[in-house]
């Protein structure tokens, strides 16, 4: 029964690098329609901030989380 689990472990482990290593080799990550990446260069908190897009993605942003409406 031990053996079992060893190469059963050995097994999934050896599975999820082979599924890694293609994943990256094929460029990172899937591409998603509609989806949009933004290099953020700034962080932090700012007090009140001016948002450039809706919703924000990231960057200077208020302390206080934003009131969703529920």
């Amino acid at each position: 029964m031990g053996m079992f689990l060893v190469l059963a472990t050995l097994a999934i482990v050896a599975a999820d690098l082979v599924g890694f290593t293609r994943l990256t080799e094929a460029g990172g990550e899937p591409e998603i329609a509609g989806v949009e990446r933004f290099d953020i260069r700034e962080r932090g908190h700012h007090g009140t901030v001016a948002y450039d897009r809706v919703p924000p993605a990231g960057g200077p942003h208020d302390p206080a989380l934003q009131n969703c409406g529920v």
